[in-house]
């Protein structure tokens, strides 16, 4: 079963219609990627300074030796 020129122009017409579809998605979901990815490294580096910081108090407050 052979398809027509009209039916191949209307499958194509999907498929690409549905190709960008995707390819939109695609560039949403990376750039959520993107941004998570950032913010977990935000998060981490503000959680590395905090624990300085109270490292830096226990020290300064002598409850705590530099090892901790």
């Amino acid at each position: 079963m052979g398809y027509s020129n009209d039916q191949l122009a209307i499958l194509f017409a999907e498929l690409k219609a549905e190709l960008k579809a995707v390819q939109k998605l695609k560039a949403e979901l990376e750039a959520k990627l993107s941004a998570r990815a950032e913010a977990d490294v935000e998060t981490e580096a503000e959680q590395e300074s905090d624990n300085r910081v109270k490292v830096d108090i226990k020290v300064r407050n002598g409850n705590s030796s530099i090892e901790d």
